[in-house]
């Protein structure tokens, strides 16, 4: 038995629309197989090392006892 999914993105008569939304919502590509029909392919999102930044020096005011 087919998905809802499976149906809305193949077998449906707006289907183009759908998957056109789907993209626009979800990102990704759409593959098309004659064996399989129409399928979603996922981006891979790649995480960006942040790197910290030093903090930075403060100086005080106040000063202690042999300074």
């Amino acid at each position: 038995m087919a998905s809802k999914f499976w149906v809305l993105s193949n077998e449906d008569s707006r289907a183009k629309l759908f998957r056109e939304n789907h993209v626009k919502n979800n990102g990704g590509t759409w593959a098309y197989s004659p064996v399989t029909g129409w399928t979603w392919n996922a981006d891979v999102v790649k995480e960006e090392k942040i790197e910290e930044t030093p903090k930075k020096k403060t100086r005080s005011i106040f000063k202690r006892k042999g300074e």
